[in-house]
């Protein structure tokens, strides 16, 4: 019945992040609501991260804050707490954050020493897919004259009882990769983590694995203490480590 269960919450990932991209806005959004309804696990959250080197002339102080405001603004948040500044050890973070009780948007600016200036942009959700994949599109749109090459990174995750044996893991993994169209790069096992990496037309973005193109990276890992297993779906790679 558990791996039932796993497999009907990944194949409705799945089948959201493709309808994503298919549908008008108020479609996604019916879908994404009827979607999430259904998934029987413990908790499912996601987030989505835009970083890259920003293009055009240095920012002073003042210019930067600015822009972190207004970027925030067309981002549709109205309320965020102040700007900070501070001197870190060979950079300095200009930061904004806001938050309420089902997600949390900071946006940061790092100014090198060698004068380059970074733009970083992640915003977490609470048992929401729609959200990220709507926002990893949306900074897309509304950062490409602004940042260069970025890394635009969508991750969805959720916790399941116990520990998933090999088998379900594999399972899992090829419904995910069927589903997307996607075949397999490169797949790593051990004691702690379970990870692949796979690539799929349907996806426009991707990064390189040595000479290898990857745009989804689907990871697992047990925690003994709280005996749940962690499963991650990213787009097209994970962005931080877990």
């Amino acid at each position: 019945m558990r791996k039932r269960w796993i497999v009907i919450f990944i194949m409705l990932w799945v089948l959201a992040g493709i309808q994503v991209f298919k549908n008008n806005l108020a479609e996604r959004e019916q879908q994404m609501t009827e979607v999430f309804a259904q998934i029987g696990t413990e908790e499912k959250n996601s987030e989505t991260e835009y970083f890259g080197k920003m293009k055009g002339s240095f920012m002073d102080e003042e210019e930067r804050k600015q822009f972190l405001v207004k970027t925030a603004g067309q981002l549709g948040i109205t309320e965020m707490g102040n700007v900070i500044e501070e001197q870190r050890e060979g950079h300095i973070l200009t930061q904004i954050t806001a938050e309420n009780t089902r997600s949390r948007t900071e946006l940061k600016i790092l100014t090198m020493s060698s004068k380059e200036q970074y733009l970083c942009v992640r915003i977490s959700f609470e048992n929401d897919l729609y959200s990220a994949m709507y926002y990893r599109t949306r900074l897309s749109d509304l950062l490409e004259e602004k940042v260069e090459h970025p890394q635009n990174t969508m991750t969805a995750y959720g916790f399941y009882r116990g520990n998933l044996t090999v088998e379900e893991k594999d399972k899992i993994t090829e419904e995910i990769l069927d589903c997307f169209g996607a075949h397999t790069v490169s797949r790593q096992e051990t004691e702690q983590l379970y990870t692949t990496y796979g690539y799929t037309g349907g996806i426009k973005d991707y990064i390189m694995l040595g000479d290898q193109a990857v745009n989804l990276n689907i990871a697992m890992t047990y925690n003994e203490i709280k005996d749940k297993t962690k499963v991650y779906v990213a787009i097209p790679v994970m962005s931080e480590s877990y």
